[in-house]
């Protein structure tokens, strides 16, 4: 199929719809993003044995 020609222009194929989330995300400012998920505690390394 070539791209012009498409029986549903309408409709958005589903790497469009991630592609438009994961850019929606990045516009976001990182303030929410740090509310929404917070930061790990630091891992504490124990000695093994």
């Amino acid at each position: 199929m070539s791209r012009t020609h498409r029986s549903q222009p309408e409709k958005l194929r589903p790497r469009d719809i991630k592609r438009r989330r994961q850019w929606e995300a990045m516009q976001r400012p990182a303030r929410e993003a740090q509310l929404l998920f917070p930061e790990p505690e630091v891992p504490q390394w124990k000695p093994m044995g």
